[in-house]
Parts: C-alpha cells; structure tokens; sequence
C-alpha cells in the first residue's frame, strides 16, 4: 500500500503550535569525548556511508559502486545486504529501528526522490501528499516516521507520519527544514533562516521550538538522537572541516568527536548504548564509513 494514498486522505495537518518560545537558544558547553573507531566499508565500494544504528547494533547506510551507482545497505552480524527499491536508480537508507524495519528514499527513472520503508522484504513507498521529493529519516519502534519533502513550489519541510497521516514540520520564520529523529514526542532537525545559515532545532512535546547551535560554529547539523536524548551530528567554523559532535543531555554539554587522522567527520547515528556511526574522508578524500563505542 502506498503510505501516500492513505495521507491523501485525510487533511495535511499543518505544523505544530509555534509559541513565544520557539527562538529560544540553547546555552550549551563543550568538553571532551572518547571513542574506539572501527572502519565500515562495503567491499568493493568506491564510497561508504553508514547513516543508523539500532539497539540490536544493525546499522544501515549507503554506498556507491565501482560503476558510481548509490545502494543502500544492511550490515548485521559482519554481513553486508545490498538494499535496492524495485525499479530505483538510486537507493539510499537512512533509519532502523530496533524490529529490523528500515526507511530511506529512492529515486525513480524520471529523477524523482521517493521515500520507502522496508519490512520483512516488503518495500512501501512513502511520498507526502502534493511533494515532488519526500526522504524519510528515521522510523522509531512504534513505526512512527519523521523526514523532509519538497511542497510544489520548491520549499522544504519536515514531517512527522503517523498510521498513514503525515503532520508538517516547520520551525518558524526559516526558509527550509527538515526532521531528522523523534524520540519520547520530542523531535529533532535543521533549519536555515533568511540568511541561508544552517542551524539545528529541537520541538519538545508542546511543539515548542528551540535553536541547537554548536558553540563558535557557523554551520550545525543534526542527524540523530536516541532514548536517553543524546544528540549526534556535524558542525564547521567558517569555511573549516566538517567535524563530528555529541550533544549530552540534561547537562547540555557538547563534545566534538573526530575519526582520528580524517580530515572531515560526519556522526550520522547513535544507539540506545552510545554507540555512534557515521562517516570519515580521508587525506586522499576518500569516503569511508565507522562506528565507534565509548
């Protein structure tokens, strides 16, 4: 069944109540972290990206092909699964949850981005209703989804899809936006604003916004957070090297975590453990996948 048919029929619930406090800006510190990195490559790739990581230590990504063709991936237990959507040019996936299901998005013959969700071998496509491009990111245990899409006139959303009915996600007054993780009713993404600055926010239960920035960063992004509230993505200072951070809650410290030796780290997961994965360049600028455990 196609989630968007479902959608389609009831209304697009528009975005959750913005307050006075949706601009409130997060004052957070930074301290250190340490990791034991494990290189992820799927054999024979020219390119490796691991995005997700379950409670079960799963973990799904992307990677391209000696032929520059993308794929998705599944890596449990040492082996690796290629995942590619029926008729797709290009497949990505993105999120898992702990029953195995994975989202991700595709694009078709005709260049159009379709987003899916993979269950006990059966795929699904997911497109929010009147969008030209729909990526989920993340699927949590209660098969609830959250990602982004691209409305008709070119704008980006975020968007939360529950049984079938997708609600809109936008923080107030940006340009663009984009839902990366839902963890106890509280979600997490990006946003950029009119000066086309990238930021990172979090909506608590009330749909109340808040701004994430990493301290002295001029670009945040952020890709995942877990049951305990961790908080994991990237940030550059001015026109720097992408670096890898964690973000610990309730004491809201920040803590930047590198792949030792790369020149660029992005953390694009993190389970309920800690465990982080994401992905590394390095000095050759190749691209390579890891996972790390503190």
């Amino acid at each position: 069944m196609n989630v968007a048919a479902m959608g389609s029929r009831r209304a697009l619930r528009m975005a959750c109540s913005l307050t006075a406090a949706a601009a409130a800006l997060l004052i957070l510190t930074s301290g250190a972290s340490a990791f034991n990195f494990t290189t992820i490559d799927v054999p024979g790739a020219i390119e490796t990206s691991a995005r997700a990581i379950n409670a079960k230590g799963q973990i799904v990504g992307r990677f391209t092909d000696a032929s520059k063709v993308v794929h998705g991936f599944l890596l449990d237990g040492g082996v690796f699964t290629t995942i590619d959507a029926p008729g797709a040019t290009q497949t990505r996936a993105r999120g898992i949850n702990r029953q195995g299901q994975i989202v991700g998005f595709y694009q078709d013959a005709s260049k159009h981005t379709h987003g899916f969700l993979l269950d006990q071998g059966v795929f699904t496509t997911i497109d929010a209703p009147g969008s030209t491009n729909t990526r989920p990111h993340m699927i949590t245990g209660a098969g609830k989804i959250v990602g982004l899409y691209v409305d008709g006139a070119n704008v980006q959303h975020g968007f939360l899809l529950v049984a079938g009915v997708f609600t809109t996600i936008d923080f107030p007054g940006a340009t663009s936006t984009g839902a990366q993780a839902r963890r106890k009713s509280r979600i997490i993404g990006n946003y950029e604003d009119t000066s086309n600055v990238q930021r990172g926010f979090l909506m608590d239960k009330k749909g109340n916004f808040s701004t994430i920035v990493y301290p002295g960063a001029t670009f945040t992004e952020l890709h995942s957070m877990n049951g305990h509230l961790q908080i994991v993505g990237s940030y550059r200072v001015s026109k720097g090297p992408l670096h890898g951070f964690t973000l610990d809650q309730p004491s809201a410290t920040f803590a930047t975590v590198d792949f030792p030796g790369a020149a660029t780290t992005e953390i694009n997961g993190v389970s309920a453990k800690g465990v982080i994965v994401g992905e590394y360049t390095d000095s050759s600028g190749q691209l390579h996948g890891f996972i790390a455990t503190p």
